[in-house]
């Protein structure tokens, strides 16, 4: 009777495994170690200093729209934004109607500092804008300045506060689900 019960235990298990290697064609070959998925495929920030997807990401600016509000001499310009987060790796798009021209965005967010970049066209008088910020209870501010001709600087800010990372799904005032 105990011999039976492990035939029918083994019958119920095994077999199904066994018939799905089989259909997949897995077997020693499969066997060999794969390394973690990492979302890296088409970011555009890799290879960017600090860049690292690994990261547990603090600050979440990757969730929704957003606009920069940048100074310039007497100025105040507006551009819409759209980031992309993986870590401390920063990607996304800056839409800038005064161009008009749609910036790939490439840069990192480490603890309280952001930091990212846009290169214009190479006949633009902007050449590559640099913006530097830091992030204080979800307001992020900071300067920006440009290596074209024109060599623009001033301020910046994002007009809608940015959320707090959330590892843990019951910490207040965190974005769930990253």
């Amino acid at each position: 009777m105990r011999l039976t019960r492990k035939v029918m235990l083994w019958a119920c298990c095994a077999v199904p495994a066994v018939a799905a290697m089989a259909v997949s064609g897995t077997g020693t070959a499969g066997a060999t170690p794969v390394s973690p998925a990492i979302r890296t495929v088409g970011f555009p920030s890799f290879g960017v200093p600090g860049c690292n997807p690994l990261q547990l990401e603090q600050w979440n600016l990757g969730k929704g729209r957003n606009t920069v509000a940048l100074t310039y001499r007497s100025g105040n310009y507006t551009y819409s934004v759209n980031f992309t987060q993986n870590g401390s790796c920063l990607g996304g798009t800056l839409h800038d109607g005064y161009y008009p021209y749609n910036a790939a965005i490439s840069g990192t967010v480490s603890g309280n500092a952001v930091t990212f970049t846009i290169r214009y066209p190479a006949h633009s008088i902007q050449g590559t804008r640099t913006f530097g910020g830091t992030i204080s209870g979800g307001t992020v501010t900071g300067s920006w300045s440009e290596s074209g001709s024109e060599r623009g600087s001033g301020t910046w800010s994002l007009t809608s506060p940015v959320a707090a990372a959330c590892h843990v799904p019951s910490r207040r005032g965190c974005q769930v689900g990253i």
